[in-house]
């Protein structure tokens, strides 16, 4: 880790920051603009499909009936072409540029031997090797990364996993549900030694694990944010360090980030339930609070592996 801290990074990255604001100001007025045109548009037809409503009923209620659901379609179409009109180029532009850019020289700050593939996904087998959330049917992945944390071999990405299911009621009409297991930054870290033991650290339950009990951990301020499971109660109290606990808290009490964190023997697992990952325009916030976030979520994975590795190397487990 070269910058420990951000407004040091943050000084020392080789970018126009007054442009990338400027840019960023320009296009999200542009979205603001296209959305208030797109409904004074569907503002105008309604208001024009209703005083003809008016006029029909005076002639044939049937017409008018009909002339209510235009209304609905034609607000629909209005909505599609004003999307397609205007698109989201210049956000995928900007996203491209920024990535490239910045997110790019973030994550080197952090992970040596950088592989970053924007557009690459993270296979589904590696996230199903977490045993986290249970089913789910749809998937998507991408921002992948690679490279070395302090020795350990990382990877990691941004990834939705949803379930869908869709239900018949009595009348024979489908609906269909999308309930959403975890939407975040995902990642995967290969320990050069094994801690002999699995423990988690969530905000949920323990998910898939058998024969795993719940910690009582010395912090009451931990334990009421944080659940603790671990097989081996020793092995587990060595691991979750004070420091540790306190890193965590920090994290969660800045950015209020629900996140899962699993030891099983020689692999780690971390799971930030962020949403979009390193989409500048994912949040309506300036691009250096997002990056701010960014940098603070890679530090602590930074931090986490170092201690994780030092008690492991420092204590006989």
């Amino acid at each position: 880790m070269k910058y420990e801290n951000f407004n040091e990074f943050f000084l020392n990255l080789d970018i126009d920051n007054n442009e990338i604001n400027s840019k960023w100001k320009e296009i999200s007025k542009k979205k603001r603009k296209k959305n208030l045109i797109t409904l004074f548009i569907i503002l105008g037809i309604d208001a024009f499909i209703i005083y003809k409503i008016i006029n029909l009923l005076a002639v044939l209620k049937i017409f008018a009936i009909f002339a209510i659901a235009i209304i609905f379609i034609v607000d629909i179409f209005i909505f599609i072409i004003s999307l397609l009109i205007y698109g989201e180029k210049d956000v995928l532009q900007f996203n491209k540029e920024y990535k490239d850019k910045v997110i790019n020289k973030l994550l080197e700050n952090f992970v040596d031997d950088l592989d970053y593939v924007p557009l690459k996904g993270l296979p589904r087998s590696t996230y199903d090797e977490a045993k986290y959330g249970g089913h789910y049917n749809r998937y998507h992945s991408d921002d992948y990364f690679e490279g070395k944390i302090n020795g350990q071999k990382i990877v990691m990405a941004d990834l939705l996993v949803q379930e869908e299911t869709t239900t018949v009621d009595k009348d024979g009409n489908e609906q269909k549900e999308v309930e959403t297991i975890f939407h975040g930054l995902f990642g995967k870290i290969n320990l050069n030694k094994s801690v002999n033991s699995n423990l988690i650290i969530t905000k949920g339950r323990g998910f898939g694990y058998f024969n795993i009990k719940k910690l009582e951990m010395d912090s009451s301020e931990f334990e009421k944010e944080f659940n603790v499971y671990a097989d081996n109660n020793i092995i587990g109290m060595q691991l979750l360090t004070a420091d540790i606990q306190e890193d965590i808290l920090e994290l969660y009490n800045k950015y209020k980030i629900s996140f899962h964190i699993s030891i099983m023997q020689d692999t780690m697992y971390v799971l930030f339930d962020t949403g979009s990952m390193f989409e500048v325009f994912s949040t309506q916030n300036s691009p250096n609070e997002v990056l701010e976030k960014y940098f603070d979520i890679m530090k602590f994975i930074y931090k986490l592996v170092d201690k994780i590795i030092d008690t492991i190397n420092s204590t006989p487990i």
